[in-house]
């Protein structure tokens, strides 16, 4: 960006383009740049939260058939509302889909 508008600066200077020209891409080029500034800096205040709630999950993964086996009631089914997107009981046996994070793991681990 910096150097488009070093260019756009000497286009100017140079007679290349119009005063009007210069500061109206100038001024769009400076609000966009500033934009993405400012959308940098939103992903690099979340990406700590991001890789906080992976490492999460991939500790569930890790330790879910052993935490379900010894927990109460009330965590099995946050243990189940975590790892499952959708059961539902069909023609006498349950359907399970699991939520994308446990079904790519799934994936991984049946290839």
């Amino acid at each position: 960006m910096k150097r488009r508008l070093e260019k756009l600066y000497l286009d100017k200077c140079e007679g290349e383009v119009s005063p009007e020209f210069y500061a109206e891409t100038r001024s769009k080029w400076e609000s966009e740049a500033t934009d993405l500034k400012l959308e940098l800096a939103a992903m690099e205040r979340a990406e700590p939260v991001a890789v906080d709630a992976a490492m999460r999950m991939f500790e569930l993964a890790s330790t879910a058939a052993l935490r379900y086996k010894m927990a109460p009631s009330a965590v099995k089914r946050e243990i189940l509302a975590t790892v499952c997107s959708n059961c539902v009981w069909k023609d006498g046996k349950l359907e399970v889909q699991l939520n994308e994070f446990f079904d790519l793991m799934l994936n991984l681990v049946i290839s």
